[in-house]
């Protein structure tokens, strides 16, 4: 969509969980980008809840997208738009904010959901209720990541 160069598969740099429970002290979501810098170098990886790449591997969001998958497709939409777009910044030397991340997943998520659903006149407005009208924060959210977190929404 971005027209960016593609120089890293994210399938090479997705993780399980038992690595990422490894590496990581604190909250555990169903999605996360780990990121490392030293030295001038950065270490990536994504995990994503096998889980829903299960139910998405069983329910291709290409075929329909619907309650059945759309959580999991959105979930995987984010880790991808994170890895992305944290790449992106890298090779341009640019540091990036955890709001920047967030919001640009926001605009991720929409618009490929858009790209994967029949053309409806209706569905554009229908899918921006449902993602940014219609949404929920997750309980466990600190005030910091729920006021990220909403700015995304709201912004997106």
């Amino acid at each position: 969509m971005y027209r960016l160069d593609a120089t890293a598969c994210v399938d090479d740099f997705v993780i399980d969980a038992a690595t990422r429970d490894a590496v990581v002290a604190s909250r555990r979501p169903r999605e996360q980008l780990l990121v490392s810098e030293d030295d001038g170098g950065m270490a990536i990886a994504l995990f994503v809840d096998p889980a829903a790449v299960s139910n998405l591997a069983r329910n291709d969001p290409a075929r329909a997208l619907g309650d059945h998958n759309l959580g999991d497709f959105l979930l995987a939409i984010e880790g991808v738009s994170h890895f992305v777009y944290t790449l992106a910044c890298a090779r341009a030397d640019r540091p990036v904010s955890q709001l920047e991340l967030e919001l640009q997943a926001e605009v991720d998520k929409y618009v490929t959901c858009l790209l994967v659903t029949a053309p409806e006149r209706t569905m554009s407005a229908r899918l921006r209720r449902r993602l940014f009208g219609d949404c929920e924060l997750l309980d466990d959210l600190d005030g910091d990541e729920r006021d990220r977190y909403q700015a995304a929404n709201d912004n997106a």
